[in-house]
């Protein structure tokens, strides 16, 4: 065939880039640009595009997990450090009953002569002490 070469238009801001695959990742190309019925060049294109999108995005989930994973961290060691004081405040009770001392037991759960002290105030109602 003579004459000039057939002349390409490429859009403005475009470019373009070769590439070189094995056969089969050409064969496997073809097979998908036919079944979309588009370009072969439009097609690695938006995987392209797709690809890089996804990264991005995978990159942002990748962060969020990681301070997911430090908080749930930080939650377990608070729930150990809560779970210690309990123990330990469970155990000066133990030790404080099985000794009779009163003191310790007010120490854990504070006084226990306050809840007295506010009823003693209601001593003039007209029903008997055994019904409250």
């Amino acid at each position: 065939m003579a004459g000039r070469p057939k002349k390409t238009i490429n859009p403005a801001g475009t470019s373009e880039i070769k590439i070189t695959v094995p056969n089969e990742t050409r064969a496997f190309l073809e097979a998908q640009a036919l079944a979309t019925n588009m370009p072969i060049g439009r097609l690695v294109r938006r995987a392209v595009e797709t690809h890089l999108a996804v990264g991005d995005r995978l990159e942002k989930v990748e962060a969020d997990m990681k301070e997911v994973r430090d908080l749930h961290k930080e939650i377990l060691s608070s729930i150990d450090v809560i779970t210690l004081f309990i123990a330990q405040q469970s155990r000066d009770l133990k030790t404080a009953l099985a000794d009779g001392n009163r003191d310790v037991a007010e120490a854990v759960f504070g006084s226990a002569g306050e809840a007295d002290e506010e009823f003693n105030e209601f001593d003039d109602l007209p029903f008997d002490e055994d019904a409250r």
